[in-house]
């Protein structure tokens, strides 16, 4: 079964500031997993990368078999479609 998200050697900079580093990550449909960390680990980062907010600075981020990292603008409500997230 293909993952529904996957990251392959995502890294995002802001600057020299480095808020992900070459992060693997793989969730199969109906998978439930739980992102926590503290104020500063990357976890905004990574949501914002699953809904094409952002791009990775390198990697791949592939999110129902969409290559989120390559993807033109024209096409980035397609995948928020798909995809929801609620931020609190």
């Amino acid at each position: 079964m293909r993952p529904i998200i996957e990251f392959s050697a995502v890294s995002r900079l802001y600057g020299s500031r480095r808020a992900l580093d070459t992060v693997d990550l793989s969730l199969q449909p109906g998978e439930l997993a739980f992102l926590v960390g503290p104020s500063g680990a990357g976890k905004t980062t990574l949501l914002k990368l699953i809904n094409r907010e952002i791009r990775p600075s390198s990697g791949e981020v592939w999110v129902a078999g969409i290559a989120a990292h390559q993807l033109k603008a024209s096409r980035v409500a397609q995948l928020r479609r798909r995809v929801g997230v609620v931020f609190q």
